[in-house]
């Protein structure tokens, strides 16, 4: 008997100790991010920036982040999606070899992509059972890479929080119109959706398209539009929903500079399971200003893709919003003041995916949670 419970009291311990070597503790960024450069499809391979933490046998993500062709015409259809094209396409892929920056995939590629339009590769971290201990994150998508959070998991134990608030498409700067025509035609009054120059209007948000004029109220897919002259706000970043319009100027009198044309909001983007898309939040639009008192854009959330057996919560939180509205830049404690205030974030996803039997096909969602929507600040001002 007393050997009996011997080898039963050896048999636990040797479960416990596996069980604890088994288990990994992850916080901060996991994930390794390279731009793509070349896509080469009869191949089978793509040229990256940067191969460093792509080995061969990896398991990677390659995913488009833009290049949707919005509508450019000067009125309020600016910046309407008239084609996705390749963005918001994304696969998981293994790597077969890396050699001298180009690497070259185990299946064969389903979806089509651009590299003009801001391919990434992302490492997919793989546990058999991962533990969040500290706030696990994402880069921050910088133009070319980051904004994605990626991982697979027989067990995920969240005793921290996961979050990519305000790691997806960046918010427009704000930039002070201190020229003489500060008020536009010298009544203000600007209507103009997209311009050349800050003198009509703000810096428009980032999204899914390129605008090709930077300012304006006009939205840039699923960015804010910049608020137009004068010292409107500007328009809140999209994803599912379309983001908020800007505050108009108020308490003027009839003899000051106007401003009746706000940011618009960024567009409701199109999710469903035949297209099979994701997008991050879209930055929002700056407010226009002349006297230093106003804010930029706010930046919009990243996406979170985890692939998991079991997902144990312990009531922490996903967190795939936008950022709000920042305060004034010199100033650090307030908000806009007599100029235009910058539109907020657009929040994104968290994808909770079931596993796939094979690594190169896209595994089907099981679960989605929207983030909050955007929305902006109204600039009260009376100051010209």
């Amino acid at each position: 008997m007393a050997r009996f419970i011997k080898i039963v009291s050896s048999f636990l311990f040797t479960v416990l100790v596996y069980d604890l070597f088994s288990q990994t503790n992850i916080s901060g960024i996991i994930n390794k991010y390279a731009a793509v450069t070349v896509v080469d499809f009869c191949n089978n391979k793509v040229t990256v920036a940067d191969t460093t933490g792509f080995s061969v046998g990896k398991k990677v993500l390659i995913i488009q982040m833009k290049g949707a062709t919005i509508d450019g015409s000067n009125t309020s259809s600016f910046g309407d999606i008239t084609n996705y094209n390749g963005c918001g396409n994304y696969e998981i892929n293994e790597i077969i070899a890396n050699t001298g920056g180009v690497i070259e995939f185990k299946y064969a590629l389903i979806r089509d992509y651009q590299a003009s339009g801001g391919v990434q590769l992302i490492t997919l971290e793989e546990y058999t059972d991962a533990v969040v201990s500290a706030p696990l994150t994402a880069q921050a998508w910088n133009g070319s890479t980051g904004g994605v959070l990626l991982l697979k998991a027989n067990t995920l134990t969240l005793n921290d929080s996961i979050t990519v608030k305000g790691k997806g498409f960046r918010g427009a700067l704000y930039e002070n119109d201190n020229s003489s025509n500060a008020c536009y035609n010298s009544v203000g009054g600007a209507t103009d959706y997209y311009c050349s120059t800050v003198n009509c209007g703000a810096p428009k948000g980032e999204g899914i398209g390129n605008a090709g004029f930077n300012y304006g109220r006009g939205k840039n897919g699923n960015g804010g539009g910049g608020g137009d002259d004068h010292n409107t706000g500007g328009g809140g970043g999209s994803n599912y929903g379309a983001g908020g319009v800007g505050g108009r100027r108020s308490n003027e009198t009839s003899s000051q500079c106007h401003g009746p044309s706000p940011g618009t909001g960024g567009a409701a983007l199109m999710y469903s399971t035949g297209n099979n898309k994701i997008f991050m939040g879209g930055g929002g639009g700056a407010g226009d200003g002349n006297n230093n008192q106003g804010t930029g854009g706010a930046n919009g959330g990243g996406i979170v893709i985890i692939m998991c057996n079991t997902l144990i919560g312990n009531n922490k939180k996903i967190n795939a919003n936008g950022n709000p509205v920042d305060t004034i830049v010199g100033l650090n404690c307030c908000y806009a003041q007599s100029d235009g205030a910058g539109g907020g974030g657009g929040g994104d996803l968290a994808a909770v995916y079931e596993h796939s039997d094979r690594p190169g096909a896209r595994a089907a969602a099981v679960s989605v949670a929207a983030a909050a929507a955007a929305a902006t600040a109204k600039n009260d001002g009376a100051e010209d």
